[in-house]
């Protein structure tokens, strides 16, 4: 067991209103799984995984990575949490426009505090793994869609996360690039056996996922193993 939801809620003051967005949420996550979140716009998924990954407190309820409780911890040590053991992957890119793809890719090993060498080297062999080889020394602005998610997910994956959050990554591709990405995680999930979470709302892309989980009006409603998941 990588992650464990403990009867999670989650409230927001709207107003005068109080708006429950989470509601009493389990849910367990095997080590080397690959999941789908699924639901909805508005069913609270994305909210979910910003609690699995340590973005946001829950209101009631406990999250365990690791056994830890993660949420019983200082805003700091969360954040070393997140550095050392969660990559994540959003729907836009998030690449820093001034830097290069190789630099991007990098730049998480650097904040942790690994020397410029280290970084660079690191980030080249997950480029390569990712065949982005000949775009080491472009700017985000200089290569597609397709190929900036995949830099995103370098930069995810360089530090060797426990577990990848991916909130619709292939939301902004078309469908084509979408298959290619879904296939770089599968690929990444065998290879490294890191544990994969996928938020989405399209059911043809959770069908890549070795199980699903449905969401909707901020319930965990449906769990399911696909087809040889």
């Amino acid at each position: 067991m990588i992650v464990k939801l403990d009867s999670i809620n989650k409230y927001y003051r709207v107003g005068n209103s109080t708006l429950h967005v989470l509601k009493d949420i389990f849910l367990d996550i095997e080590q080397g799984e690959l999941l789908a979140i699924e639901g909805p716009s508005g069913a609270g998924k994305s909210t979910l995984l910003h609690l699995i990954g340590g973005l946001d407190r829950p209101s009631e309820g406990k999250v365990y990575l690791e056994e830890e409780d993660i949420y019983s911890f200082n805003d700091s040590s969360i954040s070393r949490i997140r550095n050392e053991k969660v990559g994540f992957v959003f729907q836009f890119y998030y690449l820093i426009s001034e830097l290069t793809v190789l630099e991007n890719v990098a730049l998480p090993l650097l904040i942790r505090g690994e020397s410029k060498k280290k970084a660079l080297d690191l980030a080249k062999g997950v480029l390569d793994f990712l065949k982005l080889t000949e775009r080491v020394s472009h700017y985000p602005n200089q290569v597609s869609g397709g190929e900036q998610q995949r830099t995103s997910l370098a930069r995810a994956i360089v530090t060797e996360p426990k577990i990848l959050l991916c909130d619709e990554p292939t939301g902004n591709l078309d469908s084509q690039m979408g298959k290619e990405v879904l296939k770089l995680l599968q690929d990444i999930n065998k290879e490294r056996g890191t544990t994969i979470v996928v938020v989405t709302h399209d059911r043809d892309i959770a069908s890549w996922m070795q199980r699903r989980a449905y969401m909707k009006d901020g319930m965990l409603v449906n769990i399911k193993c696909n087809k040889g998941g």
